[in-house]
């Protein structure tokens, strides 16, 4: 069983009068197979795990049957930070007869074509939102728990270079050519751990040989 879900919480699931059969629980709780999750990036660039719209769609058709409904209750465009940010509901008629919903917001970052001085895509912006406050109904009911109850994945911190570092950085930019990189290299080689500076190293030598064939 998931890591959300214990096989003693799925006992008690089931025991419970949910309104929903055995059978919906545990296609509720099945595992997102590996083929439908997708790794995204935030306008932070902070990755996160996710599944497409019509997944989300699948999952509760295969739940609820066609006793479910999902509709856009607001919408509205930020313009100042190029946002569509829409307000959804989703409702599901259990078999007991009882209807329960859940809303949600969702969000869209619209891009600006190259050159442009205006969002050109403001109508697939509130499509996207859409999808994005589907998703987020649909776990609040459970589906794909495994997905969204996980924490994003932050950019590791890039530690700003001591002082020391930059010295050795300006030495070896203060290379002419191929030859005087390759005696600068040798000498950091012996006072510091070159791998350190590695990919400045490689971007010098980059430079260097592009200015050689020139």
């Amino acid at each position: 069983m998931e890591k959300y879900l214990t096989k003693a919480e799925l006992a008690a699931m089931l025991k419970m009068n949910s309104g929903l059969s055995n059978n919906q629980i545990k296609e509720v709780v099945k595992k997102t197979p590996e083929s439908e999750i997708e790794i995204r990036k935030d306008e932070n660039g902070i990755k996160f795990k996710s599944v497409k719209g019509s997944y989300i769609k699948k999952k509760l058709t295969l739940i609820f049957g066609f006793c479910w409904s999902f509709e856009v209750t607001s919408s509205q465009y930020i313009k100042e930070c190029r946002e569509t940010v829409v307000k959804g509901r989703l409702s599901i008629t259990l078999s007991n007869g009882n209807v329960v919903v859940r809303e949600q917001f969702g969000r869209h970052y619209l891009s600006v074509k190259k050159g442009a001085k205006m969002v050109y895509n403001i109508g697939d912006g509130y499509k996207s939102a859409a999808t994005d406050a589907l998703k987020k109904c649909a776990s609040e009911f459970g589906v794909c728990w495994d997905i969204y109850s996980q924490d994003v994945e932050k950019p590791k911190e890039e530690k700003a270079p001591s002082e020391e570092d930059k010295r050795v950085i300006a030495f070896i930019n203060k290379a002419k050519n191929l030859e005087e990189l390759e005696v600068t290299v040798s000498q950091i080689e012996e006072n510091v751990e070159i791998s350190k500076f590695q990919e400045i190293i490689d971007k010098k030598v980059t430079e260097l040989s592009q200015k050689q064939v020139k």
